[in-house]
């Protein structure tokens, strides 16, 4: 059992995941401390988003455990209740409005003041004026800030982020990009970020972590990380880390 350390949000140990006969997580662990925002690199195929999914508890491991704050996800309601989730599918209807959207899910989530909440957060996102229109109308930059929207309903303490800027052009990237450092500065949010866009990761990450075949490659501090290699690029780290497989 892990005993939990107060500054780690998320904590990964010994994981392994296999889909019949193909390995996809071989032994991994990692740690994500508490108001970081970790940026997960590797490959397509690498294991990025079968982690992620299995620490929010939505498949099983093999062998092995992820807690968030020291406990089970699919456990653990409390745990469930402060964890903010934005997948490149964000789970919403185009046939309805940016409210209503949000209303649906700040039911189920049992917000409290829940109209007072919704415009709180379109008006955050810039969404305000539009919110009665269908989101099928919308543009995919204002998708992703409508999935941001849902992923703060519940004030989480911690947010997943999957691919958040997948077909962004660059100034709704930059927008994107400052709501998230406005929002870990204000409410000291915990991040993990799944992405392949190392030049945007690079403007927000604190820590980063790299998969690749099968196993976790590296893992610190980016400001640390950059001296070590001694470059100002992330990129150039991350395609060293993965051509040595995490060898310097």
């Amino acid at each position: 059992m892990i005993k939990q350390n107060k500054n780690i949000a998320i904590e990964v140990k010994n994981l392994s995941k296999s889909f019949k006969s193909k390995l996809v997580l071989d032994n991994i662990s990692f740690n994500v401390q508490q108001g970081s925002i970790t940026g997960f690199f590797g490959p397509n195929g690498a294991g990025k988003t079968t982690t992620m999914r299995i620490i929010l508890g939505l498949l099983y491991p093999n062998s092995g455990c992820a807690k968030v704050f020291g406990e089970d996800v699919d456990k653990s309601s409390d745990i469930r209740n402060r964890i903010g989730v934005l997948l490149e599918q964000n789970g919403m209807s185009d046939r309805l409005s940016a409210y209503d959207n949000l209303d649906y899910y700040a039911t189920i989530y049992n917000i409290k003041d829940k109209q007072e909440k919704i415009n709180s957060l379109l008006k955050q996102m810039g969404l305000f004026e539009r919110k009665n229109e269908k989101i099928g109308t919308f543009s995919t930059g204002m998708k992703k800030k409508l999935g941001l929207a849902r992923a703060l309903l519940n004030d989480p303490d911690i947010l997943f982020l999957d691919e958040p800027t997948v077909g962004l052009d660059p100034d709704a990237q930059k927008e994107f990009r400052n709501l998230i450092l406005d929002l870990s500065k204000q409410k000291k949010l915990t991040v993990l970020l799944n992405t392949h866009n190392l030049n945007e990761a690079q403007k927000v990450c604190t820590d980063i972590i790299v998969i690749n075949n099968t196993k976790i490659r590296y893992s610190g501090n980016l400001k640390e990380t950059l001296q070590k290699y001694k470059t100002r690029d992330l990129e150039k780290v991350y395609f060293e880390v993965v051509k040595n497989n995490g060898l310097v």
